[in-house]
């Protein structure tokens, strides 16, 4: 950011002002309103991030036996990922008091969830193939009594596809 107009474009989850003379406290409250709405459009309801997550693993998976492996690491570790730790918070209190980052849901998990990060960690260093099957068993036990909606059929559905 080279100026005050581009800086005006920035995110904002979190910030400080020790000192204002040049009237920043303003710009900058606008500019966390925006992260804030931004990132609540984004993230969308609860059973569309759910559907993103079991997509991911899906696509992810059938590129895996298909011999793609980046792509299928992509989507089976990170982007299904995403989507899951948008929906844990919303759902399972936090087993410490440590907020959260509201732009990068991999951020402060470990200090929030020590529990299930330990049990996601550990499922992302099994093979693609296992690690779909154990992360969609793992949604499943964390949210399955808890979200609206739950589409335990889907659920079923995809857990038959990965383990076929």
């Amino acid at each position: 950011m080279s100026d005050r107009e581009g800086m005006l474009h920035a995110r904002v989850n979190d910030y400080r002002l020790l000192i204002d003379r040049i009237g920043l406290a303003a710009d900058l409250a606008r500019m966390h309103a925006a992260t804030v709405a931004d990132f609540q459009h984004a993230t969308g309801d609860d059973v569309s991030l759910l559907g993103q997550f079991m997509t991911n693993l899906l696509v992810g998976l059938g590129r895996y036996r298909r011999g793609e492996q980046l792509s299928a690491r992509q989507l089976i570790t990170l982007s299904s990922l995403y989507s899951l730790l948008q929906l844990i918070p919303k759902h399972i209190p936090a087993e410490r008091p440590v907020p959260l980052d509201n732009l990068d849901p991999l951020r402060r998990v470990e200090l929030a969830y020590p529990e299930i990060s330990a049990a996601i960690n550990g499922l992302l260093r099994l093979d693609l193939d296992q690690a779909a099957l154990e992360l969609l068993d793992l949604a499943d036990h964390l949210l399955r009594d808890r979200l609206a909606g739950y589409p335990a059929e889907a659920v079923g559905v995809i857990r038959e596809r990965i383990a076929a």
